[in-house]
């Protein structure tokens, strides 16, 4: 292997795989902020937060670098609301932070949960970096290195302490349980669904709702259900008829202020208790009756603003401090609300409708004879005054401006020399490669240019290609055609012209796709977390199944006719106890097989034991450089062959 292919392996960072995690949202218009230090990038809809976000960032700069030492690197940060989980990614190798802006979830003590989300991206990215006395030719190596050492993913919030997933009927006879999955390709939303006892059968109910947080109504026909809105406008409470499965709303939170963390309805149905958290680190219990008395579309009149809710006494705020209020429920008599109260640890209190006395539950869940009455004191209510406004200019996004190479790779030997590197732009619209050099042994230059365009639904990607074996010209053209947590499957249009001692050309179409073969997929799927990626050990359940299938008709330099064939490819990838593995794979064209059994060594790092057609058998180590690079450095030997090295740092 020359150090040639080295380079190439290298410059593949994100492009191997068969079916990649889907990209940010295509078809917005994305707007860019640029300071001295920082470029946020935004679509259209996101300009109050895109402004907080660029105060918070000086913010997190100046404060970190009264500890030490920040990047002088421009660093990217981009914005985008297509995902249900509050997460924020880090890039170390492109400098680039990825911030998901719904956060209702993520209610915590702090002044802005957008704040606090930048603060944590941005001090894990320092974390990550190259020193301050590192030469610039050096830095993208040490980010390599890092990246290789430490996740790059931070989760804002754990969901999986927040209010259950399934929620039973008033009559025990239904369940209705909250998913998450892709909707329309590229956003991650969540929705309900109700599963009958009595018929054994599961019925969606709403598509792309955005739904994070639902209750039952006494009646068992109704839910209360927190939803999501796109970009800057606070979340809205709706009421979803199962019946008929038509959504009313029933108020919306105008501004950014507002979020409703978790929710109860009464057993008469006419009192509604929300947490809700409000900016300025408050997360308390208010009351409303329901229906509201205000003018909405659930009673028919013209609906109005959320910003006046709690005048006229018709949102009660009945806890006003800086500890943690959450998950209310009402007593099965309906004369107490009961909810959680501070950080984990958290302790049960009560709050009693007839005289607004608290108490402390203790062990005595149903002994209100024995709680005992407590004082909660009041603390003064802060105002947000909107959104900031900055003097810097907004701009349409150019990707030119983030399409600097990542990573520049020398290319040397004994018989050639040239340069590698790679890049994509902040959104990951364009990507590229390239190596060029020259060969001194066969007197000819070599080079390897790669491009991928992924502006719309149909991607496409281009490839120019001349070796030692010859010169290659690739282009595909890519269509998904089912995005889902549980399978995703793409076609793939492709011309491939090949210049050997003659001159091939290639037409073909592929198939290929992979689904889980667990019975249950996750509850918590996330799109750009390593720890539940597609091919990825948290899938696993019950595994994956890998497949493509390839039809192509081929001709030759001085043929008539054309070569048709048919062919196909299947891994699967069994997850057992203990972080081990068995993978199968088995290719038709050449009949080809590979048993294999991998365990954990260290969290980056595994081991492989695998039989295949010959039979051979050897070993391997494979190195988890991200969720999308893992080379092999493995050992293959047989019978009567002597044993043989090698390095797989591209693909299969």
């Amino acid at each position: 292997m020359t150090l040639f292919t080295v380079a190439l392996c290298l410059c593949s960072l994100g492009w191997s795989g068969a079916v990649r995690e889907p990209p940010l949202p295509l078809g917005l218009h994305w707007q860019t902020i640029e300071t001295a230090h920082f470029r946020v990038i935004f679509p259209v809809g996101l300009e109050g937060l895109a402004q907080e976000a660029v105060v918070a960032l000086e913010a997190a700069r100046g404060a970190l670098q009264e500890r030490g030492y920040v990047p002088t690197d421009k660093i990217d940060l981009v914005l985008h609301d297509s995902s249900d989980l509050g997460e924020v990614t880090v890039d170390v190798l492109s400098n680039r932070i990825l911030l998901s802006v719904a956060q209702a979830e993520c209610a915590a003590p702090v002044e802005s949960l957008l704040q606090a989300a930048i603060f944590e991206g941005y001090e894990s990215l320092v974390r990550r970096s190259a020193g301050p006395d590192a030469p610039q030719i050096l830095r993208p190596w040490l980010r390599l290195w890092r990246a290789w050492r430490e996740s790059g993913v931070e989760a804002l919030c754990d969901v999986t302490d927040a209010s259950p997933l399934q929620i039973p009927s008033p009559d025990g006879q239904q369940i209705l349980t909250l998913k998450r999955d892709w909707y329309r390709h590229f956003y991650f939303y969540g929705d309900l669904y109700l599963f009958n006892r009595r018929t054994g059968r599961e019925e969606r109910q709403t598509e792309g709702a955005r739904v994070y947080r639902a209750a039952f109504f006494p009646d068992g026909q109704r839910v209360l259900v927190a939803q999501y809105r796109w970009g800057d406008q606070g979340p809205v409470l709706s009421v979803l008829d199962l019946q008929t499965r038509e959504i009313t709303l029933l108020k919306e939170f105008s501004l950014h202020d507002y979020f409703p963390h978790s929710l109860a309805v009464s057993p008469d149905g006419k009192t509604l208790a929300l947490s809700l958290w409000r900016r300025g680190g408050f997360q308390d219990i208010y009351l409303s009756p329901f229906p509201p008395p205000w003018p909405s579309p659930y009673t028919g009149r013209e609906r109005v603003g959320g910003e006046g809710w709690g005048e006229g006494g018709v949102l009660r705020q009945i806890t006003r401090d800086r500890v943690r209020d959450f998950d209310p429920v009402f007593s099965s008599d309906g004369h107490f609300v009961l909810f959680s109260r501070g950080d984990p640890p958290s302790q049960r209190y009560a709050y009693r409708l007839a005289d607004g006395i608290f108490f402390r539950v203790g062990a005595h869940l149903d002994s209100p004879l024995q709680w005992e009455p407590v004082q909660l004191d009041r603390e003064p209510f802060p105002s947000w005054e909107g959104f900031p406004e900055t003097d810097y200019p907004v701009a349409h996004y150019d990707p030119r401006t983030t399409l600097e190479p990542r990573l520049w790779i020398p290319l040397l030997s004994l018989t050639s020399v040239g340069l590698a590197a790679f890049g994509e732009d902040a959104l990951r619209h364009h990507r590229y490669q390239f190596a060029l050099g020259f060969d001194w042994g066969r007197l000819e230059p070599f080079y390897h240019l790669r491009y991928e365009d992924q502006q719309s639904l149909l991607g496409f990607s281009a490839l120019l290609q001349k070796n030692s074996t010859g010169s290659h010209q690739r282009a595909t053209a890519t269509l998904p055609l089912l995005t889902k947590v549980s399978a995703q499957h793409q076609l793939s249009l492709f011309y491939h012209r090949e210049e050997q001692e003659k001159t091939a050309h290639t037409i073909g179409l592929i198939w290929s796709g992979i689904f889980t073969l667990a019975p249950s997929p996750p509850p918590w799927p996330s799109p750009y977390t390593g720890r539940e990626r597609v091919g990825g050990e948290g899938w696993g359940e019950g595994g994956l199944l890998e497949f493509s299938l390839t039809t192509q008709t081929r001709t030759r330099t001085g043929q008539r006719l054309w070569e048709n064939s048919l062919s196909l490819q299947l891994q699967g990838t069994l997850s057992l106890p203990a972080a081990h593995e068995l993978k199968l794979l088995w290719r038709s064209a050449d009949a080809y097989w590979r048993i294999g059994y991998s365990l954990a060594l260290q969290p980056r790092l595994r081991g492989v034991l695998f039989v295949t057609a010959g039979p051979r058998w050897g070993g391997e180590l494979e190195f988890v450089i991200s969720k999308l690079w893992s080379p092999r450095l493995g050992i293959l030997w047989g019978v009567t062959e002597k044993p043989e090295f090698y390095l797989t740092l591209w693909g299969d």
